[in-house]
């Protein structure tokens, strides 16, 4: 005869035996969610988004960027922005949305030299500048990084040594760049 003990125990070995077993393992294991979001980046496909791993992705980037998986896959994702925004129509979750939360909080590491070079030329005096082709990708990612922190200060409380024209410091790391690419010495 079953006790009032006992049944709570046959049932939740009853649940495990008629479980999907390959979900039996996530129902046991213990994850953080940072690698859960991990596992989920690599294998799910289907997302309240849109279906397949690169919805699936840009959903779980979503979370807070504490979260999000590691640069370099980062990187390798968001290697195909230029494919997704050439597309027409553009995929459901390559929304404007999507684009700004990425923009504002991926580090400028993992993002695409377009998207940086297009960045910077809207930064830079409204547009009225373009970023030189052939710029160097680190300055390129120290001007956005620059250009956040700037964006977060008001004009008033910049001090005269914040004052530098992005240009001018984009003209001078090209000239450094320049003379160390000749050998001279300093």
């Amino acid at each position: 005869m079953l006790t009032r003990n006992t049944t709570p125990t046959i049932s939740l070995l009853l649940m495990v035996v008629h479980m999907n077993a390959t979900h039996r393992k996530t129902f046991i294991e213990f994850l953080p969610l940072k690698v859960y979001i991990d596992e989920l980046w690599d294998s799910r496909t289907s997302a309240p988004v849109g279906t397949g791993m690169s919805a699936s992705r840009a959903h779980l980037l979503k979370f807070s960027r504490r979260y999000w998986p590691a640069l370099s896959k980062l990187k390798v994702y968001l290697g195909d922005w230029d494919s997704w925004s050439a597309q027409r129509p553009q995929p459901e979750w390559f929304t404007q949305d999507f684009q700004q939360r990425v923009v504002s909080n991926a580090d400028p590491s993992v993002l695409p030299r377009n998207l940086l070079k297009n960045l910077m030329s809207h930064t830079m005096f409204g547009g009225e500048l373009q970023v030189d082709p052939d710029m160097h990708d680190d300055i390129l990612e120290d001007m956005v990084r620059s250009s956040r922190v700037l964006s977060h200060v008001s004009m008033k409380d910049l001090s005269a040594s914040f004052a530098i024209p992005v240009h001018l410091a984009a003209r001078k790391f090209k000239a450094i760049e320049e003379h160390n690419a000749s050998g001279a010495s300093p």
